[in-house]
């Protein structure tokens, strides 16, 4: 009686062994010709590897959708990387502050990501260096080491005060262009590299981009992931329900996919952030900041990578 109980479960055993082997090579298939299941990315591709010379299939047909879409780059949507493809990604991250590595990495296909799903930003020229005498990871550092202990003279909007002082600390030359002739403090910046407050923040960024410097790159508020590409130094810019509502805020890090930025703010309790997730609100605690002001809308002033 054992021998016979013995002799059926080998024999469930043996009929087992082909299904084993089949659900082995059906998954050994799908990580072979799908990359994206072993290592996918939450950016614009959502199932998709990194893209580079050799790849192939719907993921680079899409990207190449995109490049010509957003970048008139003019390509075949043929699903195949090809020498052509891999220079409109290189014309790509070069257009905007990116590392040219002709590869669409996670912080590339965010940007396209950003561009393609929440509107092309006005016009910008070619990209051109930033003034050798600007550091931007040394403004990132000072916001950082600062958020929490510098007091601004001017308790209206110190936002734009205290980034304006980063700026100055990390060595970008001044000019009067940035600041608004309405601005009774009447200085944009003195020679002590203390500033009055931006009265209009979009008029600071069309300064440096419409100078090559920086390029604007519009952000999805929702998304911790949006701003990947940040680079300590950029700026990040909110605003909403009408022109007077906005605020400003500088990259200091990045954690994981995650910018973190460093800022001050009139009124907030508390009145400052230092390393805070870009895409919460910085006077509404752990709520996104897409819940707190509808309609809202995100954008990051980053600067060119170096050199061009």
């Amino acid at each position: 009686m054992f021998a016979s109980h013995a002799r059926a479960r080998h024999a469930k055993r043996r009929r087992a062994l082909p299904l084993l082997f089949l659900i082995a090579a059906c998954l050994a298939v799908t990580f072979a010709f799908f990359p994206s299941a072993r290592h996918a990315s939450a950016d614009s591709y959502p199932n998709c590897p990194t893209l580079s010379s050799g790849s192939t299939g719907g993921c680079v047909t899409r990207l190449q959708q995109d490049l010509d879409r957003l970048n008139g780059a003019n390509l075949a949507a043929d699903g195949k990387f090809g020498p052509k493809t891999r220079q409109a990604v290189i014309d790509f991250q070069r257009n905007y502050g990116l590392t040219r590595d002709g590869a669409v990495g996670e912080k590339t296909a965010q940007t396209l990501s950003n561009l393609a799903g929440h509107g092309l930003p006005f016009g910008q020229p070619s990209p051109a260096n930033y003034p050798p005498t600007f550091d931007p990871a040394k403004a990132g550092t000072w916001a950082r080491d600062n958020a929490q202990s510098y007091k601004s003279s001017y308790t209206k909007d110190p936002c734009t005060e205290f980034a304006s002082r980063a700026l100055a600390v990390g060595g970008m030359p001044q000019n009067d262009a940035w600041w608004d002739p309405a601005d009774p403090v009447n200085r944009y910046m003195n020679p002590t590299g203390t500033s009055g407050p931006w009265v209009n923040v979009e008029k600071a960024a069309q300064y440096w981009v419409g100078r090559g410097w920086a390029r604007e790159i519009p952000l999805d508020a929702a998304n911790p992931n949006a701003a990947v590409m940040a680079r300590p130094g950029d700026l990040l810019f909110f605003k909403w329900g009408g022109s007077d509502k906005t605020h400003m805020a500088m990259v200091t890090g990045v954690n994981g996919a995650v910018a973190l930025k460093s800022e001050q703010n009139g009124g907030a309790t508390p009145p400052f952030s230092r390393d805070g997730q870009w895409n919460l609100s910085y006077s509404h605690g752990q709520k996104p900041v897409a819940q707190v002001y509808k309609g809202i809308q995100a954008t990051l002033l980053h600067w060119n990578e170096q050199p061009q």
